[in-house]
């Protein structure tokens, strides 16, 4: 894949208090893909399978390229009223997508390559907001030298995955997925160098990609794009700036994330859905530029489809999965404490720092994934990397 992308950005204050900014965000992207095996392997998002577990015996072969074109002029208004600053904005983000093929090779004799203007609607169903493309708002108001309280919403756009738009294994017309975000927080200084931060947030999501529910989908519609997804939680920062030699911080996530795949299904969680997650990181200057750091990671396992069941095929003679309610179990939970040692040599305007990373100290197998064995009778686990030293070297002019 080739990627290229250009922006631009002019500042100019209107007044004591207000200040423009107009800008240009492009991104562009061409895509050559080649897939063979099975339609519905890999498994994508929402599919209910088990690691291992063996692909249907179709097969199919595509080759398609894709140019998609991002151009997303915005603009930013930053308003100063007393303690309040109000920062709203609009983003407009027109998108050119170029296909070789709409249709696979075996449908038609004919060259069937495709181009298309799309300019997504704005989700947010009220009136006035739905006319204004990606409409966004940041609030601060400080209510004192110590705390100072935020708030943010805005509509978010990404454009279609190529991989998702082969006519053989996808749908070369899905479009944009597009995104409602909605946050509210404080930051607070605890001391002048300690801050303590918590933010809450709600995201919806619209015109997610899933794969098609029907027996046997249309020629070039495997995927669908109706799905929609809802994500909210908090999460909290404590965060100690360098002070004689010591920087560090603590953060811990709590969310929950889930989508419904098409109107007529239910609500499930995202097969990436984690519910804890946290992290804490120090470092210290113990002497010299000799830099010791520690890193501690927690996080709940993912989602997976238990089986809870198999009965036996013959021929060919293998065993099927039956499966219990969709994403109802977990991987066991992560833990992992990893340390790094760094020395930093300056010589003139040239820096070289030398490290050496020890991950996974305590040598923890952390589950990586659940696997059964060939009769599905006996779970188990893969677990990651033990534990794990890489020594190497940073050049900075």
């Amino acid at each position: 894949a080739w990627h290229y992308g250009l922006r631009a950005g002019y500042r100019r204050r209107l007044a004591s208090n207000t200040t423009l900014l107009v800008g240009l965000d492009l991104q562009g992207r061409f895509t050559s893909l080649d897939r063979s095996g099975s339609v519905n392997h890999p498994a994508r998002e929402g599919d209910i399978v088990v690691f291992g577990q063996r692909p249907s015996s179709e097969r199919a072969v595509d080759h398609w390229c894709v140019h998609i074109l991002n151009v997303a002029p915005y603009a930013v208004f930053d308003i100063v009223l007393g303690k309040l600053t109000l920062s709203p904005g609009v983003r407009f983000e027109p998108t050119l997508i170029e296909g070789d093929r709409i249709l696979p090779p075996s449908s038609t004799p004919l060259a069937t390559g495709y181009s298309r203007l799309e300019v997504p609607g704005n989700p947010v169903g009220n009136k006035i907001l739905r006319n204004l493309f990606n409409p966004r708002l940041q609030i601060a108001y400080r209510v004192g030298k110590r705390l100072t309280l935020t708030a943010g919403t805005g509509v978010y756009g990404q454009p279609p995955s190529p991989e998702d738009m082969s006519p053989v294994f996808g749908n070369p017309q899905v479009g944009s997925s597009r995104a409602l975000h909605i946050s509210s927080g404080f930051s607070a200084k605890l001391r002048p160098t300690l801050t303590f931060e918590a933010v809450g947030f709600y995201k919806r999501l619209y015109d997610l990609v899933s794969r098609s529910s029907a027996p046997s989908p249309a020629v070039g519609q495997f995927l669908t794009q109706d799905g929609i997804g809802r994500s909210y939680g908090m999460q909290l920062l404590l965060r100690q700036e360098l002070v004689r030699g010591f920087f560090g911080w603590v953060t811990y996530t709590l969310s929950r994330s889930e989508r419904r795949d098409h109107p007529d299904s239910a609500w499930r969680l995202f097969d990436y859905d984690q519910t804890h997650v946290l992290a804490i990181l120090a470092s210290y200057d113990v002497w010299r530029g000799l830099e010791v750091g520690a890193r501690f990671r927690v996080s709940s396992g993912m989602p997976r489809t238990p089986v809870i069941d198999s009965f036996l095929v013959s021929p060919p003679g293998l065993y099927q999965p039956v499966f219990g309610a969709q994403n109802s179990t977990r991987i066991p939970a992560f833990y992992q404490l990893d340390l790094r040692l760094e020395k930093g040599l300056v010589m003139q305007r040239t820096k070289l720092s030398i490290f050496l990373d020890l991950q996974n100290v305590t040598n923890r197998a952390n589950p990586e994934e659940i696997i059964y064995s060939q009769d599905y009778r006996t779970r188990s686990t893969i677990s990651g990397l033990p534990t794990l030293a890489i020594l190497g070297a940073r050049l900075e002019f």
